[in-house]
């Protein structure tokens, strides 16, 4: 039986073998891929997926117990920056009235309990206590009997693709209690909302904007396939089709140069059982792939029916090369699709489509991303410890647009259309964002972490069914910019300073500006939509006497704003 308190993988050998694991020491699993049972006392440390063709049964009375997390999150088969659970498998619960099964952070909140795409969750008379999102459907399937959460930022979140069946869920003492991206009505059959901080529905119709699909030339020249490793050696030039079933090595002072046209595909390698492929092309040396916009380098899946996480990514690392590019290119169905490590990179005119994440930079001083399209992505960018540029991009029907974490980012001339989940989240970083449209997402953009500054300048953030922007710990410079249609407020801020010039604030189903902290705003000669006017939909001071107070005379004319 595999060790409880370090258990990395679980495999099914033979297939009928059930592992039956009595965790009272920590479960640092990352990958459960075998049936799995916990009971008793349970820790998990770190985030934990349940692959698919697995099962993970929890025994009536087990405490589920989540440590803070305290990685980066740079794993992409992960949603949320706390500890949780995806299921890509399936989970149940199977909890009694008088011993139910019970979810709870050690201290602060964890992530929650994600149903992804073909995953099935199985509640019966569980509790989930102090969770960030509590329980999140996107693609998969949650049947809730008898379930009650509590305290939690968002009981319940529906993506456009789900199956809920609800039987006596109840969400109580949330800040929202239910996210439906389908535009439904301001119920949920076999769900109640007590107490909801917030809100207690928020409902929008989720909206993809799709450029059509390329016309893809047949590829012109020979086929070969690397099996194995291989090493390129020198210069090399890859044309026609290049089939890899293993990983390829670019070493330092080698060159691959990758022509026009050329199809690059990765055969589903999967040694370690947890259903994500592993084929990769790692450049520490030097790489060109520089297509045409009517012939394209795509890297691909070579299976017949391709999905996302068929291939793990193009790799460059550690190379400082300023030549490296990839322009007019498709990725599709990778893990990470492109990666770049203590790298420069350049990415010019090319599209990102169903990839679990399309792009991650990590410790890296220059890398730009120009004039690119990402499309259904599970997460379209994330970087942390990076100097990044992106500019005049198109980002629509991501899970997630823009995961930034300690580092720069210069983001201007780019439209985030239908973020499902999160237009731009970034913690810690130093920020320039300019000229953007962030329109029909569930956010348009949040900051938070100490040290983290916002320059926000002629931007458009429309129709969001939750907030426009968000501020925590953040100080910013807001001006010149578009709030309009949000479901709960256009701007919320929490003990940050923050000043606001020559804003237009729109509508709000709750308020303009929401004031969480202590420190006052100045959000003088700014526009106010007289239906919305100031001295009604800013919540501060006034309101509690425990926080600071928004400033927001004088105001401009509203005939006189821009349009």
């Amino acid at each position: 039986m595999a060790g409880a308190g370090n258990l990395r993988f679980l495999r099914l050998v033979p297939a009928a073998l059930l592992f039956l694991l009595i965790l009272t020491s920590p479960a640092a699993a990352k990958t459960i891929i075998a049936d799995t049972e916990w009971s008793g006392s349970v820790l998990v440390e770190e985030d934990l997926r349940v692959a698919p063709g697995a099962t993970l049964t929890i025994a009536a009375g087990t405490k589920v117990l989540f440590a803070e997390a305290v990685s980066t999150k740079t794993d992409p088969s992960f949603f949320s920056p706390q500890t949780e659970i995806t299921v890509e498998g399936k989970l149940v619960a199977a909890g009694t009235p008088d011993a139910p099964v019970t979810f709870e952070p050690q201290t602060g909140y964890w992530g929650g309990i994600i149903a992804a795409p073909k995953g099935e969750v199985i509640l019966r008379n569980a509790v989930l206590a102090r969770a960030e999102e509590a329980l999140l459907v996107d693609g998969g399937t949650l049947r809730a009997q008898k379930t009650v959460v509590r305290g939690s930022d968002f009981g319940l979140v529906l993506a456009p693709e789900r199956i809920f069946e609800g039987d006596g869920l109840s969400l109580e003492s949330c800040k929202v209690g239910v996210v439906d991206m389908a535009g439904k009505a301001d119920s949920i059959a076999g769900v109640t909302v007590k107490d909801a901080e917030d809100a207690a529905f928020l409902s929008f119709a989720y909206t993809r904007e799709t450029p059509e699909t390329p016309v893809l030339p047949e590829p012109k020249g020979p086929e070969r396939e690397f099996v194995g490793d291989y090493t390129v050696e020198g210069k090399e030039s890859w044309r026609g089709v290049v089939t890899i079933s293993g990983r390829v090595t670019v070493p330092p002072g080698s060159v691959l140069n990758i022509e026009p046209g050329t199809r690059v595909r990765f055969r589903k390698k999967d040694t370690d059982g947890d259903n994500l492929g592993e084929g990769e092309l790692l450049v520490t040396g030097s790489i060109r792939a520089v297509g045409l916009k009517e012939n394209p380098i795509v890297f691909e899946s070579a299976e017949r029916s391709p999905s996302p996480g068929d291939w793990d990514k193009v790799s460059v690392i550690s190379s400082e090369d300023p030549e490296n590019v990839f322009e007019n290119t498709l990725f599709r169905y990778g893990v990470q699709g492109l990666h770049g490590h203590f790298s420069n990179l350049t990415v010019r005119d090319s599209t990102f489509v169903s990839n679990i994440r399309a792009v991650q930079f990590q410790e890296s001083e220059r890398t730009t991303v120009t004039g690119s399209t990402f499309i259904g992505n599970k997460q379209a960018v994330r970087f942390r410890d990076s100097a990044v540029t992106i500019e005049n991009c198109f980002f629509s029907g991501n899970d997630y647009s823009v995961h930034a974490f300690r580092g720069s980012l210069d983001f201007r001339g780019n439209r985030v259309i239908g973020s499902k989940l999160g237009g731009m989240l970034a913690k810690e970083c130093s920020l320039k964002v300019e000229n953007n449209l962030f329109d029909l997402g569930r956010n348009s953009l949040k900051v938070k972490g100490e040290g983290a500054f916002l320059t926000l300048r002629a931007n458009k953030l429309l129709r969001n069914t939750e907030s426009a922007l968000s501020l925590s710990y953040a100080e910013g410079e807001i001006t010149g910019n578009e709030f309009d249609l949000a479901g709960l407020d256009l701007v919320g801020v929490e003990e940050g300073k923050v000043a606001f010039r020559d804003n237009v604030f729109g509508l709000a189903k709750r308020h303009s500006i929401h004031l969480s902290g202590s420190k006052g705003i100045d959000a003088a000669q700014n526009w106010w939509n007289p239906e919305n006017p100031p001295e009604k939909s800013i919540y501060d001071g006034k309101d509690d006497p425990s926080l600071g107070l928004v400033t927001f005379e004088p105001a401009k004319e509203w005939a006189t704003r821009p349009h």
